[in-house]
């Protein structure tokens, strides 16, 4: 680690990884075709890229 992250650039590095899980997670979603399994785990990376977003809500919270 180069140096440490002040709370509003960890809110965002945080915001921006959220979005990366969300966006793979629907694209092996509808890609997943008749792989269900693919599809299941799509599904549960949406999941964790929303609780993401919402740790960086918490985050940006307890900065203010």
């Amino acid at each position: 680690m180069d140096k440490v992250m002040t709370k509003p650039e960890l809110a965002a590095e945080l915001r921006r990884v959220a979005q990366e899980m969300i966006d793979l997670g629907a694209k092996m979603d509808y890609y997943a075709g008749f792989d269900r399994e693919t599809a299941l785990h799509g599904g549960e990376l949406i999941g964790a890229g929303i609780i993401a977003q919402q740790w960086a809500e918490e985050i940006e919270k307890c900065d203010q």
